[in-house]
């Protein structure tokens, strides 16, 4: 038996003796919490955007941009995939036209037509003229039992049963080409109506028999034709109307697919619109606020959040467009700072959030013209097929203009009150999500670009890609949404267990800033590696003049002083050239004034014993005819010498200029080549950093959620012990199997990630294939270049060689020319 205890004994006369007092102090509470839950919800509503409410709009605006990209891609992929059927039935139908058969069955089912219509223009009276014949000629009774047969009647039948068919008329305009059978064509192809009675012949018997006889010679020529149509139909067989119908099926559901990525589009925007609105407000209040009424901010961490994360929602459509791999990587760091401090602070930031947006200057420079222009360029994907309707009017573009007031543009007091009641109201408001993807038709569409014609395929290959544009940025929304709902789950375990979530903020910061450490490793020795081949295929020729020379390196500028040393060699020797022509010239032109005159030859030759000079200083005259006839054909020889050196050095000399040109032409081509490669490269590049990041975010979203739901698990297994083992297993095994499925779809998704690297992987193999085999061609270009320098070289030596035999060979003739004057001067004398 149970005993009450002292206290709850003590306590139970003096709560029966004062019912009223207990129901006055009930009455007296529930009107104090009404208060303070008024008045609570009264601050609530007047209260600022805090750093909550403006990152959960930044990643609103984020979903809801990504899926309006997945929907626009989605709209132009079926728009092309229409646009393609359509020309391929266009096609389909011309070459159906084109069949001779097709042709006849159209030509008689308009003299059937035109039969018909005869026919129907009878009067009546010439029907029941018709009718009342109780002999009827011969010509009557053949033609009305001949239309009676193809009706389906028996053609052997008598006059009172023709004329007893009721609706005679009626039937033969009713009658099809198609209901005609084999046998009924048979029977009255027997009866050789043509032969027996022509039209011609029929017409003078009876006005009704013209357009009886018109009527059966179209309806034999349409049931042949559609006989033939049908056998054509018949041999292509049940497949092709199956594929028509497919097709037709499949059209269909991409246009109702269409119109529901149509209809969330306009509804994004709109929201997009509201959003926008919403956030420039705010900014427009707080910088008005900030102008007249200076206070100091009571959070300075506060502040800056707050001030990075309305830039953050403001620009990050603008960002995620432009960024790079680089940059990706240091906007999640500091996206995940952010996100650390704003989790120390969440004690104080409550009390200080208001100061905060009041005191704080918002840097929120948001290009609203360029986020409508962002939303309506790309492309992206989404969930419902219905898509409510929401109501944003009242959360669209404020005025924050009309709530300033007339005398000096102070703001009114209920600015705040109308921004929160607008934000609660778009918060409200229900999650849309875009249309999910049906059947992905870009491989449709690669296929039909292969066999298309060249105008239209570079532009289907450039927009086309091999998993499909739509189907990516379905996947990158979905991936997205994923963090989104990670990052809150793992607020909510913050809020549970605060240390162990700023233990895994710190420790995921260190791994991102070693990440981001390695990162810029790489690209410092990518960096180093693309200068290093950029100084080896640099070629810098030498200008004009000698003021604006340029230092080559490598090969090239190796070559380039060659050339220009050769070059220098080349032009003195056609100085020393110049000058021994000059010298022979005037050599000869004394010999020629010496042998005028005798006597001046007999001077010479006294004035030659006493001073040797000058007998050297000239060649011999007069009677020396002889020795000037053996002087002359050695300058000659030298002359045409010196012209086929000069020949061969200007021939080397264009040669080598052509070699030059056609050098730097393939240099040029492969400097071009090099830098689409390093273009390609660097796209896939940061396709790849995109992804990996995206990959990133989520893991460590997962592995936090993983370490606070086991945290849990252990803290609720020490506080309950047994018992509350055996009260959760029903819990832990749905969370258990939910994970499980989560976990696995991630795997299918990396295996797809991995097999997408793995083919990006083939490519750079065949760049770096290609990039070997223009260093293999610029190695032999470099042979090549050597051993023309080579040549030319060699070139020069023989012809200097052969220039300085020539000028020692002057000196001896000289010598033998003056011993032979001596001689003559001897036998003289």
């Amino acid at each position: 038996m149970h005993v009450p205890h002292a206290r709850d004994v003590a306590k139970a006369p003096s709560a029966a003796e004062d019912p009223k007092d207990m129901e006055k102090n009930n009455n007296r509470n529930i009107n104090n919490n009404n208060k303070k839950r008024k008045k609570k919800k009264k601050n609530q509503q007047e209260a600022p955007l805090s750093i909550d409410d403006v990152e959960e709009l930044s990643r609103r605006r984020e979903q809801l941009q990504s899926d309006l990209e997945t929907s626009l891609a989605r709209i132009a992929e079926i728009q092309a995939w229409i646009r393609q059927k359509n020309d391929e039935s266009h096609d389909q139908n011309a070459d159906a036209k084109v069949s001779h058969r097709q042709q006849q069955l159209e030509c008689a089912l308009q003299e059937l037509t035109a039969a018909r219509a005869a026919v129907w223009a009878m009067p009546v009276g010439l029907w029941k003229d018709l009718y009342s014949l109780r002999h009827p000629p011969s010509a009557v009774a053949a033609i009305v039992k001949t239309a009676v047969c193809l009706l389906g009647e028996r053609l052997y039948m008598s006059w009172e049963h023709c004329c007893g068919i009721r609706d005679l008329r009626r039937r033969i305009v009713k009658r099809e080409p198609s209901a005609v059978t084999a046998a009924e064509l048979a029977t009255v192809q027997r009866c050789d109506l043509k032969l027996k009675w022509s039209h011609d012949r029929v017409v003078r018997v009876h006005p009704t028999l013209g357009p009886l006889h018109q009527w059966i010679a179209a309806m034999l020529r349409a049931s042949k034709a559609a006989a033939k149509a049908g056998g054509e139909k018949k041999e292509l067989g049940e497949d092709g109307e199956r594929k028509s119908a497919a097709a037709a099926a499949e059209t269909a559901a991409l246009m109702r697919e269409m119109e529901e990525h149509a209809e969330y589009v306009q509804l994004a925007r709109e929201e997009l619109a509201a959003i926008d609105a919403l956030l420039r407000d705010a900014t427009h209040e707080a910088d008005v606020h900030d102008a007249s009424v200076e206070t100091p901010c009571s959070s300075p961490k506060t502040r800056s959040n707050m001030t990075f994360l309305l830039t953050d929602a403001s620009t990050r459509p603008q960002t995620e467009s432009l960024a790079s791999g680089r940059s990706s990587t240091l906007s999640a760091t500091e996206k995940g700072s952010v996100r650390q401090q704003s989790l120390r602070q969440q004690e104080s930031r409550n009390a200080d959030v208001a100061d905060a947006v009041r005191s704080s200057t918002f840097s929120f420079s948001f290009s609203f013209s360029a986020a409508a222009a962002a939303s309506t360029s790309t492309a992206a994907a989404g969930v419902p097929s219905v898509v409510p309707r929401l109501r944003l009017e009242s959360c669209g573009v404020g005025n924050v203009e009309s709530n300033t007031g007339m005398a000096g543009g102070v703001v009114r007091s209920d600015t705040p009150r109308v921004i929160r009641a607008r934000f609660e109201e778009l918060r409200a408001s229900p999650r849309i999500r875009s249309p999910r993807l049906g059947r992905p038709v870009t491989v449709h569409s690669a296929r039909l670009v292969e066999g298309s014609t060249c105008k239209n395929s570079k532009t289907f290959l450039d927009s086309v890609s091999p998993c499909g544009t739509a189907a990516l940025l379905q996947e990158r929304a979905d991936l997205l949404q994923r963090v989104h709902d990670l990052e809150d789950r793992l607020k909510e375990a913050y809020h549970r267990n605060p240390s162990m979530a700023e233990f895994q903020l710190m420790r995921d910061e260190m791994t991102a800033a070693k990440q981001e450490l390695l990162a810029l490793r790489v690209e410092h020795s990518q960096l180093l590696g693309q200068t290093k081949r950029c100084s080896l295929y640099r070629l810098r020729v030498p200008r004009e003049n000698g003021a604006q020379d340029e230092s080559c390196d490598g090969d090239g500028g190796a070559a380039a002083t060659t050339i220009r040393e050769l070059e220098e060699q080349l032009r003195a020797a056609h100085e020393k050239i110049q000058q021994l022509e000059a010298q022979a010239a005037l050599n000869t032109l004394r010999g020629m004034n010496a042998s005028v005159s005798s006597e001046y030859s007999d001077r010479l030759t006294q004035t030659g014993g006493d001073n040797p000079l000058n007998a050297h200083a000239t060649l011999p005259t007069g009677g020396g005819e002889g020795n000037a006839v053996s002087c002359a054909p050695t300058l000659r020889q030298q002359q045409q010498q010196q012209m086929q050196q000069q020949k061969r050095l200007d021939d080397a000399l264009q040669q080598l200029e052509a070699q030059r040109d056609a050098l730097a032409v393939s240099e040029e081509r492969l400097n071009q080549e090099m830098h689409a490669h390093h273009a390609r490269q660097q796209q896939v590049r940061q396709l790849q950093e995109e992804l990996t990041t995206v990959w990133r975010r989520l893991e460590s979203a997962e592995h936090q959620l993983r370490l606070t739901l086991e945290e849990r698990d252990d803290k609720m297994e020490g506080r309950g012990g047994v018992a509350t083992r055996r009260s959760m297993p029903g819990e832990s095994r749905d969370v258990a199997a939910s994970l499980h499925y989560e976990l696995k779809q991630l795997h299918q998704r990396d295996v797809a990630n991995q097999q997408t690297i793995e083919r990006l992987r083939v490519e750079l193999a065949t760049l770096r294939r290609r990039r070997a085999e223009e260093r293999q061609r610029q190695k032999e270009l470099r042979a090549a270049r050597a051993a023309m320098l080579e040549r030319l070289e060699k070139t020069f030596a023989e012809a200097l060689r052969r220039q300085d035999c020539s000028m020692r060979a002057i000196p001896q003739a000289l010598a033998r020319a003056r011993n032979e004057l001596g001689q003559l001067n001897m036998q003289r004398s």
